[in-house]
């Protein structure tokens, strides 16, 4: 069983990874905003993990799952916001602290009226040391339970270290695909959740030099008001939603079909399109 918290190969890909992310606009959390680039969080693995190179390129990787259940009362819309005030508050600092010891990571999001209801899932591909340490730090972020507290959210799950899951690269794609697709799209997964984590971080930044960020005057996440900081990332949003609606389909649907020649597609509805 894992944890719930309630009311309270190789080295060449890391550093890809760490320059991506540091390429970033540096206002991935308070602590990081107004900061000369010397004084930002050292993107090194801290000494807790203590992973030698040799195993980081050699040691096996398992996946880690990291769903959190995101509070969605009969009659009220999805508050699809949460899940970019996560993304960007919890888990990209993570993200950078860890990306020489993460080999793969995406981000899921779902919402439907069942069982599930809304979940926001963080999904990432490291050998055991670093995801202990990944889960430690969760589980003493004080943001969670201020989160919990304020009806933003219900828990958040966090795994058993001592259960790791399959190690197969291909172990959480659809298994009704083939193999090759299989091992294939958590790449793919990743460079999408790179987008768009990328244009959420670029939409913060822009908000912050029009003094419309709640956080660019607080000197820690703890001062900040929930409802503030809910409203701020409604904003972030809007703006993710109007550029899927006007940038997705040539940025990313056309050009992700120009990769496999323009040919046709099956889609849900069994008829064949072009991107």
């Amino acid at each position: 069983m894992g944890k719930t918290l309630d009311s309270t190969k190789h080295w060449r890909h890391g550093w890809w990874v760490v320059i991506w992310l540091l390429f970033l606009p540096a206002c991935a959390t308070v602590n990081m905003q107004d900061q000369p680039q010397s004084q930002l969080p050292s993107t090194q693995a801290p000494a807790a993990v203590e992973i030698p190179p040799a195993q980081n390129s050699s040691g096996r990787s398992y996946w880690w799952y990291v769903p959190v259940q995101v509070a969605w009362p009969e009659q009220q819309p999805t508050a699809w916001y949460v899940d970019i005030l996560l993304a960007h508050q919890l888990f990209k600092p993570l993200l950078i602290e860890y990306a020489q010891h993460i080999q793969l990571w995406r981000f899921h999001r779902r919402a439907v009226r069942d069982r599930t209801g809304h979940r926001f899932s963080f999904i990432f591909y490291a050998p055991k040391p670093t995801a202990m340490a990944i889960l430690d730090k969760l589980a003493q972020n004080t943001l969670i339970p201020e989160l919990i507290a304020a009806n933003v959210i219900e828990k958040v799950d966090l795994p058993d270290g001592n259960n790791a899951s399959n190690p197969a690269v291909e172990a959480t794609s659809d298994k009704n695909w083939s193999l090759a697709m299989q091992r294939a799209w958590p790449y793919f997964a990743m460079g999408a959740s790179q987008v768009w984590l990328g244009l959420i971080d670029q939409y913060v930044a822009s908000s912050a030099q029009t003094q419309e960020n709640p956080l660019t005057d607080s000197e820690a996440l703890e001062t900040v008001d929930i409802e503030a900081l809910a409203q701020f990332y409604q904003t972030i949003d809007q703006k993710m939603v109007v550029t899927w609606e006007t940038e997705g389909g040539h940025a990313l649907l056309h050009h992700l079909n120009a990769l496999f020649g323009y040919g046709e597609v099956a889609i849900y509805e069994r008829r064949m399109m072009r991107f």
